[in-house]
């Protein structure tokens, strides 16, 4: 098994080498992480913390997540995806995502609650970084990388939380929206950052004029 205090200690000591490296050279320092930046976790978890934290962010270890199933194999009582029906769905029309896998959460929403009731209690990713492309599992190929769209009934507690009229229009932001921005305003909010409401509201109308082009 291995020894993670150890691993970060000698993580630590070749961190520091590789700034004194780094400084030599002018190229830029970064932290050393032996966290990663995606975990596994049950359904079932997801669906007790959405019972008894609704509509708060998604908070593991103390850091914020987005939270989704990699596998999209199945296609309701239609069959199964294939690499070439994603391709399809994703440039015909172009929507800007795959808009008819599983969604990204980033709240607790209704959907994560109502997970274990539905008998859909499959195994999450979670993500600590916040990018706009996901690894999904289709019938006949693995780790396809592709943007999945957001959970809309998430969009709604921000659209709450930001005070945004609902007639805005979820749907283009739940193709549309940019990872890092879209977090931004969700942690704002929740540590109560001034600005926090604004904030929200730009997003809001960046991603809709996106979403025209």
């Amino acid at each position: 098994m291995i020894n993670l205090d150890k691993l970060h200690v000698v993580g630590k000591q070749i961190e520091t080498r590789l700034v004194e490296i780094r400084e030599s050279i002018g190229a830029p320092v970064s932290e050393f992480d032996i966290k990663p930046p995606i975990i596994d976790i049950p359904g079932e978890k997801l669906a007790e913390e959405a019972q008894t934290k609704p509509d708060k962010p998604i908070i593991i270890n103390d850091e914020y997540h987005i939270a989704y199933i990699k596998d999209n194999i199945q296609r309701g009582k239609y069959g199964k995806w294939s690499k070439a029906d994603h391709d399809f769905v994703v440039q015909n029309p172009p929507v800007g995502c795959f808009e008819k896998g599983k969604k990204l959460h980033f709240y607790y929403c209704k959907t994560l609650d109502s997970m274990t009731a539905q008998g859909r209690a499959k195994r999450y990713c979670a993500m600590r970084k916040f990018q706009n492309m996901q690894l999904i599992d289709l019938a006949d190929a693995e780790n396809v990388e592709t943007k999945l769209a957001w959970c809309q009934f998430c969009i709604g507690v921000l659209f709450t939380n930001g005070n945004i009229p609902s007639w805005k229009g979820k749907e283009p932001i739940a193709h549309y929206g940019d990872a890092e921005s879209l977090m931004k305003c969700v942690i704002m909010h929740d540590k109560g950052e001034n600005g926090a409401m604004e904030r929200i509201s730009e997003f809001v109308d960046e991603t809709l004029e996106r979403s025209k082009t």
